[in-house]
């Protein structure tokens, strides 16, 4: 028996299936399957269940020889994410399989704003950013990142997208440009704000 062969009759097969995929904001992915069975499955693909039709601005469809199917979506954009499905279908039988798009967006700092204390009084740097997923914020005070040892220096998540640096009793030397850089897996982002301390005179 040549294992070579197929057999007269049998049913689609997905023996490769999409996988799981990021899509960034404005660029493309390729879902790929590999799909066998005779007769020749016709295969289709689904959006949220819903039949996909070729554009040439948004869904791409393409049968490449040795069984392999492509879905690639161009100019990504939050409406495409969601259940992607692949569906093979011949006399016998009809399979499917599923993959997620996930779309995913550069950070994008939308509050970070300079702030002024008199000396001795508590400084609060508030930033707020968004970006999917949830980006990762690291602080620095003149280029240097913040560290956890000084007490004095707090840094405090109070909503998933808004950090807040407190710097306790600041002195002259807290006076400077304190700086943020956010990291998904979209990309990167840095901004930065001025804090300002003005001495008290009697």
């Amino acid at each position: 028996m040549n294992d070579l062969s197929f057999p007269k009759k049998g049913p689609p097969q997905i023996i490769k299936p999409p996988t799981d995929s990021i899509l960034l904001v404005g660029q493309s992915v390729v879902l790929t399957a590999e799909v066998i069975g005779s007769p020749k499955p016709q295969v289709t693909w689904l959006f949220k269940g819903q039949p996909l039709k070729p554009t040439a601005t948004k869904h791409q469809i393409d049968a490449k020889k040795d069984g392999i199917y492509t879905l690639t979506i161009l100019k990504g954009e939050p409406a495409d994410e969601g259940q992607y499905t692949v569906v093979a279908e011949n006399p016998v039988d009809k399979v499917q399989a599923n993959a997620k798009v996930t779309v995913c967006t550069k950070p994008k700092i939308d509050k970070l704003a300079d702030v002024s204390v008199n000396i001795g009084e508590n400084a609060r740097i508030q930033c707020q950013y968004s970006g999917n997923p949830t980006a990762k914020i690291i602080w620095y005070k003149d280029g240097k990142p913040i560290s956890n040892t000084d007490q004095r220096f707090i840094i405090t998540q109070e909503t998933p997208t808004l950090s807040v640096l407190t710097i306790n009793n600041t002195n002259m030397d807290d006076k400077g440009i304190y700086s943020v850089k956010l990291t998904n897996i979209a990309g990167d982002v840095e901004g930065k704000a001025n804090l300002i301390i003005k001495r008290k005179f009697k």
